[in-house]
């Protein structure tokens, strides 16, 4: 019966949406554009190389390697296995939904359980620094410092949800990856070997499996930002937003909130034009980043849908997220409030941002293994001790 219901509201939902892009065809067009533009521009070149990177390391072993030296660490934290440190370190730098993805190939490569994998995707989807200082701090606010209030409230609450979420489903059994500590370092090195050798296979063979993979990925990533970008235009001409807005009693705010709600980069857009004191938009632009939109959940369920992952777990951790982001940034707005001199900067070119997303991508891979070998060789210098 609930299935049935489903079906009908969907057909229904699809029917409505079909028939207001027929009724507004020339606005409709437009915000499809505007979407397609976002992605090409912005999502495109800054997904491409951790999309690719990170397929390329997975299938070769380095992930496996990572985790069995970081286990000692994620376990007490989160309760998951040392390769969720991978997924957050690449979800921390280069945004949404490259945590999940790389969540959900772990699952399906067997090196996270399912609890472990739902635990992961509480603290594993985030906004990337590209888009949080670049795009917002810089390009809509005007205010550069502004992104290191965002920035820090952000990852401060994806690290508050997943504390929290350690102890969902706590009871059940994980899978076992971890190691006695004078053999950590030699059975990082063994996993990292075998990996390599179970799914060796021709250089050409195994880049274009993992361009394949990535390019279809960010497809889908473009039809959910295309989707969702025509269906805030069509709620804000049929003048659903402004009834939301005034049920909300704040139409100034409220308007773009929702929008936000839907689509955070258009959202975001939204309240950095209102002529509020950037002070009173930063919170409220903080949880709309954290919650991600309806169209980043969208992209999650996309990525995701290659496991057996649920996601109702991950909407509550994004809740939280976004509610204790809007509570960081309102202290940290409390505590730091200089002068705000808006200082603009020229639109980054394609190549630009695909160059910095690259120079990213290396920096969080020397990053990882340096401090995943660092680990090891101190643990193996204590064993020896002893």
């Amino acid at each position: 019966m609930k299935k049935a219901a489903g079906a009908y509201i969907l057909a229904i939902s699809a029917s409505l949406l079909v028939f207001a892009i027929l009724l507004f065809p020339q606005q409709s067009f437009e915000a499809s554009l505007q979407g397609v533009h976002i992605w090409f521009e912005i999502v495109f070149p800054s997904l491409l190389p951790f999309f690719i990177g990170t397929e390329i390391l997975i299938y070769i072993g380095v992930v496996n390697f990572v985790g069995v030296i970081l286990e000692p660490v994620m376990r007490p934290l989160f309760n998951t296995p040392g390769c969720s440190s991978f997924a957050y370190i690449m979800s921390i730098t280069s945004g949404y939904p490259t945590g999940a993805r790389i969540t959900a190939r772990l699952r399906q490569q067997g090196m996270v359980s399912k609890a472990e994998g739902e635990r992961m995707l509480a603290f594993c989807s985030t906004s990337g620094p590209l888009f949080i200082s670049g795009a917002v701090a810089v390009g809509m606010l005007g205010y550069p410092s502004a992104g290191w209030i965002l920035l820090s409230s952000h990852y401060l609450a994806s690290i508050t949800a997943g504390l929290i979420f350690r102890f969902y489903k706590h009871k059940e059994i994980h899978i076992n990856t971890s190691s006695k500590p004078s053999r950590l370092l030699s059975r990082a090195i063994s996993e990292l070997y075998n990996t390599y050798i179970q799914n060796k296979e021709p250089l050409g063979q195994m880049l274009s499996r993992a361009v394949s993979s990535s390019m279809l990925s960010l497809l889908n990533i473009c039809g959910f930002i295309v989707l969702f970008s025509v269906l805030i235009n069509i709620l804000d001409l049929t003048g659903i937003l402004d009834i939301a807005a005034v049920v909300m009693d704040d139409s100034a705010v409220a308007k773009p909130f929702l929008a936000g709600l839907i689509e955070m980069t258009i959202g975001s857009r939204m309240l950095s034009q209102l002529r509020l004191p950037l002070w009173d938009k930063l919170p409220l632009i903080s949880f709309i980043i954290a919650w991600g939109g309806l169209s980043v959940h969208a992209q999650v369920a996309a990525v995701t849908s290659i496991s057996d992952l649920s996601l109702t777990p991950y909407i509550f951790a994004k809740i939280i997220q976004a509610i204790t982001a809007a509570l960081y940034a309102s202290i940290f707005t409390n505590i730091i409030q200089p002068a705000y001199q808006p200082a603009f900067s020229d639109a980054q070119s394609w190549l630009t941002i695909a160059a910095h997303s690259g120079g990213l991508f290396i920096i969080s891979v020397i990053a990882v293994l340096t401090i995943s070998i660092a680990i090891a060789l101190l643990n193996h210098i204590k064993v020896i001790k002893l």
